[in-house]
């Protein structure tokens, strides 16, 4: 899954739930908040990533966690970018 400019992450839920996607760098510091305690409904959904981060500076080239939570639910993804 390496990427260059942006990445799109899909997941699917259930049913509705409070739903919160975030991008960590290897450290655990959260650079990035692309979805933010928002209700959505049952279904897949997409989100996507351009790379920046919460300042809109371009992340560096390396290995990212997405952590997709929804309500009860937690899944966490590995990305790798290469710019």
């Amino acid at each position: 899954n390496p990427f260059n400019t942006l990445t799109t992450i899909r997941y699917e839920l259930p049913h509705a739930a409070r739903v919160t996607v975030s991008v960590f760098d290897v450290s655990g510091k959260e650079i990035a908040r692309l979805c933010d305690a928002v209700e959505q409904p049952a279904g897949i959904r997409t989100v996507t990533w351009d790379g920046l981060d919460q300042s809109g500076t371009e992340a560096a080239s390396g290995v990212y966690l997405c952590r997709v939570q929804a309500g009860t639910m937690q899944k966490t993804i590995r990305m790798v970018r290469i710019r």
